[in-house]
């Protein structure tokens, strides 16, 4: 959360309350919500401190090259991949002895999260200096925030970053390229590639989903019933609740649905082999989770919908470009972003006949743990052993190293 926001945000509600009982009841509530907010930011310091010192300590790539310095992990600072902000950058983390300009390594792009108003490179040291220990090239990118623009301009900065990574490597030999996102940087993530199969521009090779929010409606009446909607940036980042539907991948594709005049979901196949099994098959398995049949949602996904609006409709074509796909959610230790958000993503993805979709559940696993329980391999630890790290870590990596045909 955006501290700075979210105060702007109880003031401004605050304000709106007419009778001197209500703003006093109003306070009250805000200040125990902020007061948590601000323990919970005293409680992440050691981990920015142990970021923040693992980013500077991170040779830098052109001096590994020149230093004979190759054996470790090294970082290229402020890739640029746009004009429209100082903000349009990327940090590129290099695996030991690998040479940019030509490599089979995968790549994956990494887009944070932080409600749309918050989020820097070095936050996520860790987490992409492991992924590069473990041979991929990680690119963490930053965007423009909220209030300085809307999240229709943060996606087509995630689809021009992403652009970047392909020009990057253009003698990209035998790799994959993988997107990647947290949170509210899931969501960025799902409406770039949703926007990239309309206008028919190369995919990745797979979209990781990792706690993210896929209908804006749903998860807007999700934060009121916790008393946290005032506070949130949402609402006011994607340009208030006319653009609710507009914003919500879920939504995009139940109508992608209607357009086919599809009334069930085509028979998925099997996802794509993966050579390995994932952590995150095992809840859905043991409790026989399956996407539903389609009339069951018909009302749910209309009831927000607008007859006369300009939501550019997705075709049965269009929708086939997506990439595997796969959704990371906790069962009950994310409070922030519930795990039915990913669910009924998964849900619509195979009513529109997306076979390659997954949905990936974990116990244990805080909200923003897929982003901060990361952590540098042991020195003597064999190249493939990833199990010091926790259940998502391990499949998050094995997806993006997974050969793909």
């Amino acid at each position: 959360m955006s501290f700075v926001e979210a105060l702007k945000g109880a003031i401004a509600d605050v304000r709106q309350m007419r009778t001197m009982g209500e703003k006093m009841q109003g306070i009250q509530s805000y200040a125990r919500i902020l007061g948590s907010e601000v323990v919970g930011m005293v409680s992440m310091v050691p981990y920015a401190c142990k970021s923040l010192y693992l980013y500077h300590s991170v040779p830098r790539y052109e001096a590994t090259r020149h230093e004979n310095m190759a054996s470790q992990v090294s970082i290229v600072h402020d890739k640029k991949y746009g004009t429209e902000s100082t903000r349009n950058v990327m940090d590129i983390y290099v695996p030991a002895g690998c040479n940019l300009e030509h490599h089979n390594h995968p790549v994956v792009l990494f887009v944070h999260g932080g409600v749309w108003a918050t989020g820097s490179k070095w936050h996520y040291s860790p987490l992409a200096t492991r992924l590069a220990e473990e041979g991929i090239v990680t690119c963490v990118m930053e965007y423009s925030l909220f209030p300085s623009c809307e999240t229709s301009a943060m996606v087509k900065e995630v689809s021009q970053a992403l652009d970047t990574v392909f020009d990057m490597c253009p003698t990209h030999d035998g790799g994959n390229v993988v997107l990647a996102g947290h949170s509210a940087g899931a969501h960025l993530s799902a409406l770039a590639i949703l926007e990239r199969a309309i206008d028919g521009a190369r995919m990745p090779d797979a979209f990781v989903g990792m706690a993210g929010v896929y209908h804006i409606h749903r998860h807007f009446e999700y934060e009121k019933a916790r008393g946290v909607h005032r506070l949130s940036t949402m609402e006011r980042a994607v340009g208030g609740r006319k653009k609710f539907d507009a914003n919500s991948p879920t939504v995009l594709l139940r109508r992608a649905t209607l357009v086919a005049g599809s009334s069930s979901p085509t028979c998925p196949m099997a996802p794509p082999e993966l050579g390995v099994e994932l952590h995150g098959d095992s809840i859905p398995q043991r409790i026989g989770l399956q996407p539903p049949q389609i009339d069951t949602y018909s009302t749910i996904y209309d009831e927000n919908m607008n007859e006369g609006d300009e939501l550019r409709r997705m075709s049965a074509s269009e929708v086939g470009r997506l990439p595997p796909i796969y959704l990371m959610a906790s069962t009950c230790g994310d409070t922030t972003v519930p795990w039915t958000e990913s669910y009924e993503f998964y849900t619509m993805l195979h009513a529109c006949g997306l076979s390659h979709a997954r949905l990936l559940l974990y116990n244990q696993a805080g909200h923003g743990d897929y982003a901060t329980r990361w952590q540098k391999k042991k020195k003597g630890t064999l190249s493939e052993y990833v199990h010091d790290l926790p259940d998502f870590a391990q499949d998050f990596i094995h997806i993006i190293k997974a050969p793909r045909v």
